[in-house]
């Protein structure tokens, strides 16, 4: 019966999300992962983790999995931000941005956080890329271009089929990123959440 999970249609919400929540202090990913293990948070359905502001801490998951999230943090008294918007100018903190009008402050932001989303969408596994990507558009985070133009500046990165191979492991030519490009404009362009 578990085998025949991956040959139903998908139900539920269909989505990705990133869940905020206060920190004493920036942590390494391993650290971060460490505390949620105690807390019984299944991290391998983590799929980024973020800190978009001074004491703040993203995690990326699954709608689907979210609400279990939810439930854990809430039973250890841990506090949810639902109103924490990673794009506000108020987390600039560096002195550079202080003599920035208010609209610059607001592309500051937006770009910064454009970033981040596109490095998250980089060291992401290929069948991830596009759903992740079209949660992003849907938040008016991001465009397709943006990631599209981010890509292309990336080094390369193996064939997820080349990870069993370790003589194939970092071979890659500029072919398959046509193929990567196409299928990932394909796949976007179909997709029913838009």
């Amino acid at each position: 019966a578990a085998a025949a999970c991956g040959f139903q249609i998908p139900t539920g919400v269909q989505g990705f999300q990133y869940i905020y929540i206060p920190c004493s202090h920036k942590m390494q990913h391993k650290e971060v992962c460490n505390h949620l293990c105690h807390l019984g948070v299944d991290t391998s359905r983590i799929l980024d983790i973020s800190f978009p502001a001074c004491s703040v801490l993203g995690l990326l998951v699954h709608d689907q999995f979210a609400s279990n999230i939810h439930e854990l943090l809430e039973k250890v008294q841990v506090k949810i931000l639902d109103n924490f918007d990673p794009m506000s100018p108020e987390h600039l903190a560096d002195p550079k941005f202080e003599t920035c009008t208010d609209s610059e402050l607001a592309n500051h932001a937006h770009m910064i956080y454009l970033q981040h989303c596109c490095c998250a969408l980089v060291h992401m596994k290929y069948t991830l890329v596009s759903p992740v990507l079209c949660s992003f558009v849907s938040f008016g985070w991001m465009q397709p271009e943006d990631y599209e133009e981010f890509f292309k500046q990336q080094p390369a990165r193996p064939h997820l089929h080349d990870c069993d191979y370790p003589d194939n492991g970092f071979q890659r030519d500029l072919d398959d990123y046509d193929m990567d490009h196409e299928a990932l404009s394909v796949s976007f362009s179909e997709s029913p959440s838009l």
